[in-house]
């Protein structure tokens, strides 16, 4: 598995992990409302707001096809933050998210000279929250978010480097 720059072919394979309006809430936050997520709603956003502190990134495997995706955005001179963080479906429980959080790191580490890396995660997302304490990331705050479906209690966290 290799992590490289999101490819507009990587939207549609990632629009089709999100198969509840749930899911896409917790992946997106309030970012992307739209459910069900069109294949090109993805690569429309990114077009948006890429640039050099922003940057979506794919894990993929030998054939080139994405198995797991995030973006990393630089927030200050020395933090990140990751964002976006999901994993296909289909291989969840293979590693896949510890090797994108691994290399994610690794890619920014190379890039910059960071401090620390923070995200936010929903308390309804227990899979997720327990992969980023086993990355090292810790818990900051819970702060509340106010979306269409209803209002979510998010961790704030953050892993020191």
């Amino acid at each position: 598995m290799k992590l490289r720059r999101y490819q507009k072919k990587d939207s549609k394979r990632i629009a089709s992990w999100i198969q509840s309006e749930t899911q896409l809430y917790q992946w997106s936050a309030d970012r992307l409302e739209m459910f069900p997520l069109e294949e090109d709603t993805l690569d429309s956003y990114y077009q948006e707001y890429a640039c050099e502190t922003y940057i979506p990134l794919s894990l993929v495997d030998e054939e080139d096809v994405c198995a797991a995706h995030l973006f990393v955005r630089k927030v200050e001179e020395d933090i990140w933050r990751f964002g976006f963080v999901i994993v296909d479906p289909n291989r969840q429980k293979q590693g896949l998210g510890k090797e994108l959080l691994k290399q994610a790191i690794a890619y920014i580490q190379e890039k910059e000279n960071p401090k620390k890396i923070t995200l936010g995660v929903f308390t309804n997302n227990p899979n997720a929250y327990f992969l980023y304490k086993k990355m090292g990331f810790v818990d900051l705050e819970e702060i509340s978010y106010d979306m269409k479906i209803g209002k979510w209690p998010c961790l704030e966290m953050e892993k020191v480097l």
